[in-house]
């Protein structure tokens, strides 16, 4: 397929409570000139299930897929789940008319070959990162996990994206550490400094999380999120 007909996008890390970005990607999948589209991962920011298709608390990611459907009736849609919708499975790329890729995978090109991955299985150094990455990728603990009422999951969903006051965030992340130190409140309770401290405030890696709910929640490695 001619290179300039294809679009590769990732990491939009699409929510709901993002609704104009939602509507520029609906709006951009309904006029790009396109004939391919690959979509590498982390569209989503959280994806819970692919059982939140049939359920009444999935109407924003019924609307997603509705949009891919839609694009994918005149372009070839491509898929490869990310480190944060990695629970998108064969349902969702069915609803949606995508094609599952491996990650990563090889795509053969006129004039080149290239190589399609997300990305995170190359973090090799993130030790931490990598363990936790073999855990949730394990089908015993996806099945736990999508075990659970899918108004757990989604409540445990949007815990994670509300975590932390925004504005210190921000602070954190432009100024540094010494920006909150005429801060009346902590940003974070004494032990979870530790869980946040290498990203400097901002949750990014899902072995935060899990972390999280081990210091907050009183969780064990042997029970599911």
């Amino acid at each position: 397929m001619p290179l300039s007909r294809t679009l590769f996008i990732s990491d939009l890390h699409l929510c709901e409570q993002q609704p104009r970005t939602f509507e520029v990607w609906r709006d951009y999948l309904a006029s790009t000139p396109a004939q391919a589209l690959f979509i590498l991962g982390d569209l989503f920011e959280v994806w819970i299930g692919d059982d939140v298709l049939d359920h009444p608390l999935g109407s924003w990611e019924q609307g997603c897929v509705a949009a891919l459907a839609r694009a994918a009736e005149r372009l070839e849609l491509f898929w490869i789940p990310g480190n944060r919708d990695f629970l998108t499975g064969e349902a969702f790329a069915k609803r949606c008319g995508a094609v599952r890729l491996d990650d990563p995978c090889q795509l053969l090109l006129p004039s080149e070959t290239c190589l399609l991955s997300h990305g995170d299985a190359l973090c090799v150094d993130d030790l931490p990162y990598q363990a936790f990455r073999s855990q949730v990728r394990h089908s015993d603990w996806q099945q736990r996990f999508l075990a659970q009422p899918l108004p757990t999951r989604r409540d445990q969903a949007v815990e994670v994206e509300q975590f932390g006051d925004v504005e210190r965030r921000r602070l954190l992340r432009e100024q540094g550490p010494e920006a909150l130190d005429n801060l009346e409140e902590p940003l974070y309770p004494p032990q979870l400094e530790r869980v946040f401290a290498r990203t400097l405030g901002v949750p990014l890696f899902q072995e935060q999380v899990m972390q999280l709910a081990v210091d907050a929640a009183s969780y064990t490695p042997a029970r599911p999120l």
